[in-house]
C-alpha cells in the first residue's frame, strides 16, 4: 500500500490503481493465482506488487502496464528455449562425434560387387564390431534404432596436380544408400552388417581410388551421413534426436604393388600354339593383404607390356573371365594369356624368357636372376561401362616371378677311346637332361650349346650347333610331352665342335686333368633351344648356368648306360612320363567315379 492505514486496510495507493476494473485476463492466468486470489495485498505485499494476487485474476492487465517487466521475462523466456535447443542440439552431436573419434571399428567381413554389366553403382557389403565401452554413458542407459541411411563415401588420395605436389585430399567417390535398420544398445558390442548401394558421382575417380588402392600401402575411407536417432532411456523414456551428423574414417591395409608378396605363377594349366600367337591358361598366387573381399562380376582384358633396354615392348594380352574374387589372403585367379609374336617384339620375348628361366648358378629352381623381372598391366577394357573406365585408368607393374622349375638338371660327356680309326681316334657324346616348361607337347627343333670351363668367362670346352633333322637325327627322340623331364643326346665332332685353345693354357690342362680324375667337372653353359609348340609357333628359348656341375666318364669301349646314371634316350610314344602318369591317374580317377556315380 503506498498509502497510510493498517495492514488490514491499506489506503488508496497503487495496489487499488491496479485493481481498477480492466480486461479479463486469460483463464489460465486466473487458474495459476486461484491459490493466492483471496489472499491480501496487506498480507502479501511483494506478491501483490509483482502479479496483484490480491486482486481477482488482474495479473495480465498489471503486467501489460509494466512493459519493461514484461521484456525482461520475455527476453528470458527467449534464452532459456534457445539454451534447451542448443544442448538437445549440441550435446548428443558432441557425445557422438567424442565416441565415434575413440571408436576402434573392428572389420570382420567386407566385400565390393561390381557387374555385372556395371555402370554407375557398385554393391558394397560390410560387417563390422564396435566395442561396448565407447556407447555407455554415465548413468543413462539406452536402446536406439536408425532406420535406412544415406551416407557420403571420401576417400582420401595424393592428388599430383596439386600445391604442394602430392596434397592429400579428400574427394566423394558417391553415396551409399541402405534400407537396412540399425539397432544399437549400449549394454551389449555393436556387430552390425550391413549391404546396399553405392551410386557412383564419377567412375573415373573409381579408377584413381582402385589404382590408388593397388599402389598405396593404405587406403583411408571416410562415411558421413545425417541420421534421425530413435531411442529409449533406461528402456521406457522415449527421444528421439534429428539431423545427427556421424562421421567416421577408416584406414585399411592396400596392395602396396606387392612389395610384401609378388604375384607368382602357381601353374602353367594349357597352352597353344599356332603361328606367330601363343595362347596359355595359368593360375597366379595373388595376395590380398586387406580386409576388403572384391568380386568382379564382368570379364576384362589388360595389355601386357615388358620394357627391355629401355623400350617398352607390347607382349600380348591377359583375359580375366568373371567371376573373379580376391579374398583377404592368399587367391589363386586363373587367367588366360596371348603371347603375340611381332618383329619388333621378338628379341624382347626372347630376354623375357631367358630372366623367367635364370640365370643360374648350380642346380638351382628357375628365376635364380637377382634383379626384378617387371611386367606392365595397362590400357584395358571391358564389356561392363563402369569396368571398362577403371580399366582404362588402370596401370599396374608387376615384379612376376616363376613358380619353381629345374629346366636343365644335368649334363654329362661319354668319351670313348680307340671309337675311331681316323684322328682323332676318339668320340664325345653329351648328354642334357632338360625339362619341358609347359603343358603342351614341345618338339626341340634346334639346338645350340657352348661350355665353357668352370665359368661362362671361362675358356671354351665345345660348341655345338645343330638343326634335329633326319637323317642325322631321328625327330620322334626329340618330342616332350607337356613337363616331361627327359634325356637328350648329342653326338660332338670332335674336330670341328671341341675347342683346342686350351692346350696353350698350362693352367687349364692341369685344372682338367684334375677334374678328369675325379670324373667330374664344372662347366658354364649357354644353351639356346629352339621349340615348336603345336603347329608352328616356334620360340627360341635361352638359358644359362654359371656353374653346372657335370660328370666326365672315360670309357676304352662304347659304354652300356648313359655317363652319370642318366636314362637311355628313347623315342616318343615309348616313354611312361611324369604327364603321362599324371594323365592317366586323372582318367582313372574319373572313370572310377563315374563307376561309382
Amino acid at each position: 500500500p503506498s498509502g497510510s492505514g493498517t495492514m488490514g486496510a491499506p489506503t488508496p495507493g497503487l495496489a487499488e490503481m491496479a485493481c481498477a476494473p480492466a480486461d479479463e485476463p486469460p483463464a489460465l492466468a486466473a487458474s495459476l493465482l486461484a491459490p493466492v486470489a483471496n489472499a491480501s495485498c496487506a498480507e502479501q505485499p511483494s506478491i501483490c506488487l509483482a502479479w496483484h494476487c490480491g486482486c481477482p485474476v488482474r495479473c495480465w492487465a498489471g503486467l501489460r502496464k509494466r512493459p519493461k517487466l514484461m521484456g525482461a521475462l520475455a527476453v528470458g523466456l527467449v534464452l532459456w528455449i534457445a539454451v534447451c535447443i542448443a544442448a538437445y542440439r549440441l550435446i548428443p552431436q558432441a557425445m557422438i562425434n567424442d565416441r565415434m573419434a575413440r571408436a576402434i571399428v573392428d572389420i570382420s567381413n567386407c566385400a565390393i560387387e561390381i557387374g555385372p554389366n556395371a555402370a554407375a553403382s557398385i554393391t558394397p557389403y560390410a560387417r563390422f564390431t564396435v566395442s561396448k565401452q565407447v556407447l555407455q554413458l554415465p548413468l543413462v542407459s539406452f536402446k536406439a534404432v536408425v532406420n535406412g541411411l544415406k551416407a557420403d563415401v571420401y576417400f582420401q588420395y595424393k592428388n599430383p596436380n596439386a600445391l604442394p605436389p602430392n596434397d592429400v585430399s579428400n574427394t566423394r567417390i558417391g553415396q551409399f544408400v541402405t534400407n537396412d535398420t540399425l539397432h544399437c544398445d549400449s549394454t551389449t558390442d555393436l556387430d552390425i552388417s550391413l549391404g546396399g548401394e553405392m551410386l557412383l558421382d564419377d567412375p573415373d575417380l573409381v579408377a584413381t581410388m582402385v589404382n590408388d588402392f593397388i599402389k598405396q600401402d593404405t587406403v583411408t575411407l571416410t562415411m558421413q551421413a545425417v541420421v534421425t536417432i530413435h531411442a529409449h532411456v533406461w528402456g521406457w523414456l522415449p527421444i528421439s534426436f534429428f539431423g545427427i551428423t556421424i562421421s567416421k574414417s577408416l584406414t585399411v591395409p592396400a596392395f602396396d604393388n606387392f612389395e610384401h608378396k609378388n604375384i607368382a605363377l602357381e601353374s602353367l594349366v594349357t597352352a597353344h600354339g599356332k603361328p606367330g600367337s601363343l595362347s596359355v591358361s595359368a593360375i597366379a598366387q595373388v595376395w590380398n593383404p586387406s580386409p576388403l573381399t572384391m568380386v568382379l562380376r564382368d570379364s576384362f582384358m589388360m595389355q601386357v607390356y615388358y620394357t627391355w633396354q629401355g623400350v617398352r615392348y607390347r607382349m600380348g594380352t591377359l583375359n580375366v573371365h568373371a567371376p573373379l574374387t580376391l579374398k583377404p589372403n592368399m587367391n589363386y585367379p586363373e587367367g588366360f594369356m596371348t603371347v603375340e609374336q611381332t618383329f619388333e617384339n621378338a628379341d624382347a620375348m626372347q630376354a623375357f624368357i631367358s630372366e623367367y628361366i635364370g640365370p643360374q648358378k648350380g642346380i638351382v629352381p628357375a628365376g635364380g636372376g637377382a634383379g626384378a623381372l617387371m611386367v606392365s598391366l595397362s590400357d584395358g577394357s571391358s564389356a561392363s561401362p563402369l569396368l571398362r573406365r577403371v580399366c582404362s585408368g588402370l596401370a599396374v607393374d608387376v615384379n612376376f616371378r616363376p613358380m619353381p622349375l629345374y629346366f636343365l638338371s644335368a649334363i654329362t660327356g661319354d668319351i670313348v677311346a680307340l671309337s675311331s680309326i681316323v684322328p682323332p681316334f676318339y668320340s664325345v657324346k653329351v648328354h642334357l637332361q632338360v625339362r619341358n616348361p609347359l603343358p603342351q607337347q614341345v618338339r626341340v627343333k634346334k639346338l645350340r650349346l657352348t661350355a665353357h670351363h668352370l665359368s661362362l668367362q671361362g675358356p671354351t670346352l665345345y660348341e655345338y650347333d645343330r638343326v634335329v633333322k633326319e637323317p642325322e637325327f631321328n625327330p620322334s627322340y626329340y618330342v616332350l610331352n607337356g613337363m616331361e623331364q627327359v634325356v637328350v643326346d648329342f653326338p660332338l665332332h670332335v674336330l670341328s665342335e671341341v675347342s683346342w685353345s686350351f692346350l696353350l693354357s698350362p693352367q687349364e690342362i692341369w685344372e682338367l686333368i684334375k677334374e678328369g680324375a675325379s670324373q667330374k667337372v664344372t662347366v658354364g653353359v649357354d644353351l639356346s633351344i629352339t621349340l615348336e609348340i603345336n603347329d608352328g609357333f616356334l620360340q627360341e628359348v635361352r638359358y644359362k648356368n654359371d656353374a653346372l656341375s657335370g660328370i666326365l666318364c672315360f670309357h676304352a669301349t662304347e659304354p652300356q648306360e648313359s655317363c652319370g646314371g642318366l636314362p637311355p634316350m628313347t623315342p616318343h610314344g615309348s616313354r611312361w612320363s611324369l604327364g603321362t602318369s599324371q594323365r592317366a591317374t586323372h582318367s582313372l580317377i574319373r572313370n572310377t567315379s563315374r563307376l561309382i556315380v
